[in-house]
């Protein structure tokens, strides 16, 4: 009850103009009644009344850090926790200020010191949690901003600090959870719904996803994040014309919104407009902007030059995009190790040999349900799929990580500690026949079992395909192979989060080189009546239709013409592809590395000249 808080101390100052508690207390009533100049001239009063009075410095020092002048706050802290150390508020304003001023290691200094003081200080806990998370420290970071929501579970603010921490680490639960509870205390929070929507989106759950961004935009049409979120969506489930509108309103409620103005960019290609291009080009030479907003607008810029022709251009932008991107995974700690790569590929050939496929015969599923997708990424995979699974009979599951979780449970199942490829040899035919029981009921979760084919088109399930042909015999496996300089080129321009090998030359030559020595290995090795059957992307767009008439021959179906209407299914894509398979089949992809062969000579040099190009018939 400010109001009357403020009134009761007025009445007092009335009597006692000089009274230093009364000025602080009646500042404190102010600042709670948002009129914070007045509470500032209270606060002032106070200190200038009694200089040891440690309340009237801390509650000055906290006033003028939310004013934004940590600097001018800064002394009054230290008066404060020099008149009362064990005041519990003058630590969480020193942490403040310190905060504020982008000293996180001296406010998580102060802030922890509070909390020794005091354990149940909400604001410490958040405080010490933020100033973690500005260190790097995300795990700390999580605790103590769990722990203020714990102690304050109605606290917008702490709720928000938790879910972008939670966002920015990819607990994709936790932040679910954050944004129903903020639903719950404020239905009207818009940037809540649309985070939740965000969620759903990543769980798969589309519809519901799209109500959500639907709702955020409701409730805040300036939101640009939301509008980028279902401008992702749209492009997914092939809205094009619409996801481009969403893009372009992110971008014109906030111009500096740079993934939205990226994605804009990647989509319309040589086709962006002159202005936004011009935004695009402004935006590359802000110092002040941010290493990850670089990378994605180098890599769109090197899209848009070269949808106009500008190959020599296009390649310049995306040589520093790339350089950015190795520079961020050398910084986050994550850089890719080719000799790591080269050892699991080494215990993957030792370990699924000729005899041990001889020794599990029989113990898998004799289900045909299953159909593998594989090849290198950009080889043709996603147009393939899109191909198979516009057919009434076939489930698409996208790049699903199936394959690699069997694959994971090996040494749980063993009862052994190790690297699961280097115990794969010791596995029984009655661990392979659960491992497949439990890849099946997963399968089954995923279209509710109603499909008479269901594709796992995730390429680089060609590392367990030992292991998917010990589990399933009769299932179908569909390797895509295209010229390499093509493939080579199209993951170097292409903006891949989590491929760390995609930004370096002498990277990506190594791994299509163990690439070609792992389906070397299972040429020889697996059992002749497991069915790999191999497409040329080039045979494809040459022959769509003999191609995709051999295909459904070899899942085991009969043709269906909607196979050749592959570009009208409007199933989610999520892959780099999605926009090329909304499109009929074209063939400006076939040779597309001679537009650069000058700038990456050295990167087809080192593919081109690869030994082993593999023996499937």
């Amino acid at each position: 009850r400010p109001a009357e808080s403020a009134a009761a101390f007025a009445n007092l100052l009335a009597l006692c103009p000089d009274d230093p508690a009364g000025h602080v207390n009646r500042g404190v009533a102010m600042r709670a009644l948002g009129d914070r100049e007045a509470a500032l001239g209270h606060f002032r009063r106070a200190v200038g009344l009694d200089p040891s009075l440690a309340e009237a410095h801390a509650n000055l020092a906290a006033l003028l850090v939310e004013l934004g002048r940590p600097r001018e706050a800064l002394p009054h802290c230290h008066a404060a926790v020099a008149v009362r150390p064990d005041l519990a508020e003058a630590r969480i304003a020193l942490g403040d200020a310190f905060r504020a001023m982008q000293c996180p290691l001296d406010a998580r200094a102060a802030y922890s010191h509070a909390l020794r003081i005091d354990p149940g200080r909400a604001r410490a806990a958040a405080g010490l949690g933020l100033a973690a998370i500005a260190l790097e420290l995300w795990d700390e970071g999580l605790v103590w901003l769990r722990r203020a929501v714990e102690l304050e579970p109605n606290s917008l603010d702490y709720l928000r600090s938790l879910a972008e921490a939670a966002m920015a680490r990819g607990r994709h639960d936790e932040l679910r959870a954050c944004c129903e509870r903020l639903l719950e205390l404020d239905p009207t929070d818009g940037a809540a719904s649309g985070t939740l929507g965000w969620c759903l989106h990543l769980d798969g759950r589309r519809d519901e996803a799209r109500v959500r961004y639907e709702e955020a935009i409701r409730l805040r049409p300036d939101l640009a994040q939301a509008h980028f979120y279902l401008g992702l969506l749209l492009e997914e489930v092939g809205e094009p014309a619409a996801a481009e509108a969403r893009f372009r309103e992110a971008v014109r409620l906030d111009p500096a919104h740079a993934t939205a103005l990226a994605r804009l960019a990647s989509m319309v290609r040589g086709k962006l407009p002159d202005d936004e291009t011009a935004l695009l080009e402004s935006r590359l030479v802000r110092p002040d902007l941010p290493a990850m907003d670089r990378m994605n607008l180098l890599f769109a810029s090197g899209e848009v030059l070269d949808g106009r022709g500008d190959h020599p251009g296009a390649a310049a932008r995306y040589a520093q995009a790339n350089a950015l991107a190795l520079e961020q995974l050398v910084q986050g700690g994550r850089a890719y190790d080719p000799s790591e790569h080269r050892r699991f590929i080494d215990a993957t050939i030792a370990n699924y040999t000729p005899e041990l496929f001889a020794r599990l015969a029989g113990s898998g599923l004799e289900t045909r349900r299953p159909v593998f997708v594989i090849g290198l990424p950009r080889s043709g995979t996603t147009l393939i799929e899109q191909i198979l699974a516009s057919h009434p009979s076939v489930f698409g599951a996208g790049e699903i990580s199936l394959a690699r979780q069997s694959h994971e449970e090996i040494p749980a199942l063993l009862g052994r500690d190790g690297p699961p490829e280097c115990l794969a040899g010791e596995l029984t035919p009655e661990q392979i026949a659960e491992l497949a029981r439990r890849h099946d009921r997963r399968l089954a979760e995923l279209d509710g079992g109603r499909s008479a084919r269901i594709i796992n088109k995730m390429p680089e399930n060609f590392f367990y395909l030992g292991l998917i042909a010990a589990m399933f015999p009769n299932a179908t496996v569909i390797h895509c192979r295209r010229d390499l300089r093509d493939v080579a080129l199209s993951c170097w321009m292409a903006n891949f989060v989590e491929v760390r090998w995609a930004s370096d030359f002498e990277l990506i030559a190594g791994r299509f080189a163990e690439y070609l020595r792992l389906i070397d290995h299972w040429a020889a090795a697996l059992p002749v009546s497991f069915a790999v059957h191999e497409v040329r992307y080039e045979d494809a767009v040459d022959d769509i239709e003999g191609v995709a008439r051999r295909l459904v021959a070899a899942i085991g179906l009969e043709w269906d013409p909607a196979c050749l209407g592959f570009h009208r299914n409007r199933r989610p894509v999520q892959t780099a592809s999605q926009n090329q398979v909304r499109r009929p089949i074209y063939r400006t992809s076939i040779g597309r590395w001679k537009n650069y062969e000058k700038e990456l000579a050295g990167l087809f040099t080192r593919v081109a000249d690869l030994p082993g190009q593999g023996a499937y018939s």
